[in-house]
Order: structure tokens, then C-alpha cells, then sequence
């Protein structure tokens, strides 16, 4: 190979080495450009949520007090001050629903009371009479009815003195019952 012919050669690979290192240079800038282009855009839109969030902070934060004072809230538990005005509410509230889905209440016993962690369970004993009809709008009712309570155990039995016919082709038997119901109050 002549001296002309290396130098050439030398001057081409150097200008082909020199061009791969810009372009390698230029090309990394590139990428380096819409990384940090990403990274601006996603920064941008965190801040528009965290914007978004803190304009609606105001109404968090009073939604939060309501619920730390409990108003607001369903009513789920009694709010009597005392145990004994709590169960004379679950009587006359029971007393009012047994009318209304037509039974007859035939006695009320006060169960005892029981703490349970942060509440005090209390409940009654109640014996009634009626078909089954009643006994069925009877828990439909308490079941829709605030404060809850709890429908711990019914024990039916037919009644001795004997039973009707409302349709000749069912027997319509009068019916008595025991029901234990439950519910729970906040102590003061």
C-alpha cells in the first residue's frame, strides 16, 4: 500500500470514527431531550391532580369533621343516654310495628345488658301472636327501620285453639311466637 493510499485510508477511518462519535453524541442528546420532555410532562400533570385535590380539600376535610361528630351518619345504633330509655325506644318501636303488620303482642321482658368493646347491647324478649303473614311484614319492617337491630332467634309454634280458613284449599293457622331482639347504644 502506498503512503498516499494509508493516509487516505488513516483520514477515512478517523472521519468515519469522529462522525460515529458526534452522531452517538447527537443521538444520545436526543433521547436525553424526550426523556426529560417525558418527565416535564408527567411532573406537569401530577401537579394539575395535586391542584385538583387540594382545590377540593376545603370540602374533605368539613365532609371529615361531620363524620368525626357522627352527624350525617345513618343512625345505626340508639342514642338514648341510658340503657333503660334506649330499651323503652326498641319496646315502643316495637309495640308500633307489631300494630302495623297486624300482631298482637301478648308480653315484653327487658333482656340484660352487655358490653360489647365501644357499645352496650341490650335487648327484649317479645311473645306474640298473629299468621304468617303478619310475622313476615313484621321483620320486613324491622329490618327497615333505623337504628338496626338484630332479629337474634323466633321460635314458632302453632296456636292449641284452633284455626281458620281464609281459602277453602289452604288451612290458615294461627301462629305464636317468641322473638329476641338486639340492638346496641353508645354509653355516654
Amino acid at each position: 500500500m502506498s503512503p498516499w493510499t494509508s493516509r487516505v485510508l488513516a483520514i477515512s477511518l478517523l472521519g468515519a470514527v469522529s462522525f460515529a462519535a458526534v452522531g452517538g453524541a447527537v443521538w444520545g442528546y436526543g433521547a436525553l431531550d424526550r426523556a426529560q420532555t417525558e418527565a416535564i410532562a408527567e411532573t406537569a400533570s401530577q401537579l394539575e391532580r395535586l391542584a385538583r385535590v387540594n382545590a377540593r380539600r376545603p370540602a374533605l376535610e368539613a365532609e371529615l369533621a361531620q363524620l368525626r361528630t357522627r352527624r350525617g351518619l345513618p343512625r345505626v345504633v340508639f342514642e338514648e343516654a341510658s340503657v333503660e330509655l334506649a330499651s323503652a325506644a326498641l319496646q315502643t318501636r316495637t309495640k308500633r310495628l307489631a300494630e302495623q303488620s297486624g300482631c298482637e303482642i301478648a308480653s315484653t321482658q327487658v333482656l340484660g345488658t352487655r358490653d360489647e368493646k365501644s357499645f352496650q347491647r341490650f335487648g327484649l324478649q317479645v311473645r306474640m301472636a298473629g299468621d304468617i303473614s303478619a310475622l313476615q311484614r313484621l321483620l320486613r319492617l324491622l329490618a327497615a327501620e333505623r337504628p338496626l337491630v338484630i332479629v337474634e332467634s323466633i321460635a314458632i309454634t302453632a296456636k292449641a285453639d284452633g284455626a281458620g280458613t281464609a281459602d277453602p284449599r289452604y288451612t290458615v293457622v294461627p301462629l305464636n311466637w317468641t322473638i329476641n331482639i338486639h340492638a346496641y347504644r353508645r354509653p355516654a
